[in-house]
């Protein structure tokens, strides 16, 4: 792993990543940026992230807080629905989209599709 010492501090993430040259660097981005809600879930952007703030998940979160697990990272709030309750500890991992591409935090977009057999039965 190329990063640690992970924290959040509002809705950005902080960690020390190594470049390429081996040196220590303190990088950070803001996950509001890339991570919104749709009806109590976390959601991710575009490469480019959101146009407004508005649209990313702070405004609609509440106990944000980071899970570091043996699969990655992990990003745990409580989401605002639709109806204006709220879906308690939901959970993306951020380590899916989050790298460090020489010692800076960049989200890469990665595109999952998921193919599903069809069988017929006899």
């Amino acid at each position: 792993m190329t990063t640690s010492a992970p924290y959040l501090e509002g809705s950005v993430l902080r960690a020390t990543c190594l470049d390429n040259f081996g040196k220590l660097i303190l990088s950070e981005i803001d996950l509001n940026t890339f991570y919104g809600v749709s009806d109590g879930k976390f959601e991710s952007s575009s490469d480019e992230g959101f146009k407004s703030d508005s649209e990313g998940y702070a405004n609609k979160s509440q106990n944000a807080r980071l899970l570091v697990l043996a699969d990655g990272i992990w990003l745990q709030a409580d989401l605002k629905k639709k109806d204006g309750t709220w879906a308690m500890a939901a959970k993306i991992n951020l380590s899916i989209c989050i790298e460090n591409q020489n010692g800076q935090l960049k989200f890469v977009k990665q595109y999952v599709f998921l193919f599903t057999a069809h069988h017929k039965s006899q």
